[in-house]
């Protein structure tokens, strides 16, 4: 099942943001999670070959209770599974709309979502979506109590004006000109 969630960014404090939506969003939390071989969930492989994961992301795991799993290097079959439905997503949906912004954006896919694409019969399954998923809802674990509060640690150089750069944005940081300074990364607030 899909739901409501689009971002402009890949960094990990948005992954982050994303899943917590997304959680809220189906309500409860699935017992693994299939990530392609992005930075921001894999950050390489032990010298046995075993997957090694981002820290953040297996504190979010730990804290949320579900297990990252990530597809196979060269296996088309696993990584189908993770892409295929951005495929759908793309044809069916992005095609010949227009969007004033991210919101907008965010509402008409809810509009789809709830209207079309949740709501078809899986070629696959054989089963229509919303009814597959509201079968399986019991499956996912519940939400803890408190939200998940990862603090990143990012070093970034102020620029001759003042500025230091986040996530694509610039922040004014006074007093501190061609300095570096430590910068803490909460999924929702930078300090």
């Amino acid at each position: 099942r899909s739901s409501k969630l689009t971002s402009s960014s890949c960094e990990l404090g948005a992954v982050h943001i994303c899943h917590m939506l997304a959680f809220t969003a189906i309500g409860g939390v699935p017992i693994e999670i299939l990530y392609d071989r992005m930075k921001t969930a894999v950050t390489g492989e032990d010298e046995a070959g075993h997957i090694v994961y981002n820290r953040s992301l297996v504190a979010l795991a730990k804290h949320y209770g579900f297990l990252p799993r990530a597809c196979r290097p060269y296996r088309p079959k696993t990584k189908g599974k993770v892409e295929r439905p951005f495929s759908y997503i793309r044809q069916d949906f992005f095609l010949a709309r227009s969007f004033r912004n991210l919101d907008d954006l965010n509402a008409q896919l809810q509009v789809w979502l709830d209207t079309v694409a949740n709501v078809r019969l899986h070629g696959t399954t054989q089963r229509v979506i919303s009814d597959a998923f509201a079968a399986e809802r019991p499956e996912l674990q519940p939400l803890p109590g408190m939200p998940f509060e990862a603090l990143l640690k990012l070093e970034r150089r102020v620029s001759h004006d003042g500025l230091a750069s986040i996530g694509g944005n610039y922040y004014s940081v006074p007093d501190r000109t061609r300095r570096v300074v430590e910068v803490h990364q909460l999924p929702d607030a930078i300090r």
